[in-house]
This record gives C-alpha cells, structure tokens and sequence, in this order.
C-alpha cells in the first residue's frame, strides 16, 4: 500500500530492489523494478516479482532446503532539485512468482524432480514505514567578533493542501526555522540517518571550523573563526561567507542545481562593541568607530 503525494502534483517514481541475505546482502540486479506512481491517493499496488532461471537458481543454498532468505527494499527515487512531501508505505504480502514457470523458472534439485520459484507470504504489517524529504539547513547568521557558533538543522519538507503533518516527527507541533514548509527533525540520528560531515568556506579559507561537532535534538551546532587566533579578523568589519555544508547526498537540496554536492549558507562577522550612531542638532557626534551592525536613531 502506498500513500505518495509529492510538492508539485508530479508522480513519484519508486524503485524495488532485491536482496539475497545469505550472500552478505548481496543485491540481485536483475531484479530492481522500477514502478511510478499513476494516483494522487492512497491506493494498493500488486509488484510482481519475475525470476528468471539465470538470476536465481544460484541463491538456493542446500543447508536451507531449498529455499532462499531474502530482503525487498522500496523507496522513491530522489532528486536533488525536486521535494516531496512525506509519503508513507506499507507491506501487507510478499509474493514471488514467474510468468513463464514451465520454461525460466524451473530447475532440477534432486535428479528426480523439477522445482519451481515461487513464494508467497502474509506480512501483516501494523505499522507503515515513513519516507521523507530531507536536508540540512543553516539559517543566514551573524558572528559579533572573530568566533561563534552555526546551528545547523536536519530538516524534513511538507508543504501544501498535501502536506500531512501528522507524519511529520513531532506532528502538528513541528517547528521550523525560517522557511515554513521545512520543519525540523528532532529525532533525526547523525549516526544512522546522515550528517553534516565537514563545513568549508566556499571559493576561500579565510573562515575555517574552530573544534568540534556539538549534536542535539536535529541539530548541529557549528564553531566557525573568522582567520586565526594569531590573525583575527584579517580582512576586516563587517565580513560575509559563504560557506559550504558537506552534507550526506541524501540531504542535499538546491532548487536551482540538480547535480549540487554541497548546501550553502551565509555568514556574517561584525565588530563588537557597536554604539548609537547618530547626530544631534548641536553636531555632536557618536564614536565613528561604531560597528557597521548597530543600532541607529536620528535625533530631532
């Protein structure tokens, strides 16, 4: 059963892929099925399974009585400039069958006589598994001096009259950043669900990580300098950066680059110790070193 509505009306295009675990997981490419999606509701589809004789008669191990452990894995196929919103998909029957038994599909076990490829069983299953779009995101940020932190977001998009929020991690109570149909992953796992892997200045060096990686609750809070502890500053106020997030591929977005390899975020060093600016009618004046973000008033 799958339940796929994506951000822009398109259809979602899933890919089945077939699994021998008996040969260290060893996938069996002759039998990756590409299925598309043809409904914009919930909706049953029966993927049928076709074996050839070449393909499978080799996973049949004698220690397990003729017949074969195996992993089916389905998920949709991801683009880097597409997003879709969270879809959801169960297994109810895990069913293997042959068009042609009689010709590609049997083989003799025994000498005695023929067997045939097949298998059917009821899954049952209670609970769907949960697909998402994700990426990491860094809301644009402003350094006051040479060192601070970025925070970093894993986020998971769900946006229009298709948006399910109740899939969402923290359901209707998700929270976002600065952008309302990108909602933060609190449950997100830098271990097992992808991280941000290294953070670099794009085109440049002058703004480099200054220790380590602190994770928490689908964040990742990242120390930046801005030069060195020996050459602070060396381009002076105020300093903007972009850099560049090394993300896993699978939390890459970019809407206006399909083959992207990093997500950009902007960055912003400001002298510290700002003060009023301004002028009075008298023409006394503020200190003109005052930094470039401060706050300004105009005197009457």
């Amino acid at each position: 059963n799958r339940d796929l509505n994506d951000s822009n009306g398109n259809h979602v295009d899933y890919r089945v892929r077939f699994h021998d675990i008996n040969a260290s997981n060893k996938v069996i490419t002759a039998l990756d099925i590409n299925v598309t999606d043809n409904a914009t509701t919930s909706h049953t589809d029966d993927i049928l399974i076709q074996t050839v004789q070449t393909a499978i008669k080799g996973y049949f191990p004698k220690n397990l009585n003729g017949t074969m452990q195996t992993r089916l894995n389905m998920n949709y196929v991801r683009e880097k400039d597409t997003t879709i919103n969270p879809t959801t998909l169960t297994f109810v029957k895990y069913q293997v069958n042959c068009t042609n038994a009689g010709t590609d599909c049997t083989f003799n076990a025994d000498l005695i006589n023929n067997k045939t490829t097949k298998g059917v069983k009821d899954l049952n299953a209670t609970i769907p598994i949960r697909h998402y779009y994700g990426r990491t995101h860094a809301p644009r940020t402003t350094i006051t001096g040479t060192d601070g932190n970025v925070s970093i977001y894993y986020e998971v998009f769900c946006n229009g009259v298709t948006c399910n929020k109740a899939l969402l991690q923290d359901g209707a109570n998700s929270a976002y950043t600065d952008d309302p149909r990108w909602f933060v992953n609190t449950q997100h796992n830098t271990t097992s669900d992808g991280n941000i892997s290294s953070v670099t200045q794009k085109n440049a060096s002058v703004v480099t990580t200054n220790g380590a990686f602190v994770n928490s609750n689908g964040l990742t809070k990242v120390p930046l300098i801005y030069g060195t502890n020996a050459n602070p500053a060396p381009r002076g106020y105020p300093y903007k950066a972009t850099m560049e997030n090394n993300a896993s591929a699978w939390l890459i977005y970019n809407k206006y680059d399909a083959n992207a390899t990093t997500n950009e975020f902007e960055v912003e060093f400001v002298k510290p110790g700002g003060a009023w600016a301004g002028e009075h009618e008298t023409n006394t004046t503020t200190d003109t070193n005052a930094s470039q973000r401060t706050n300004r008033r105009v005197m009457w």
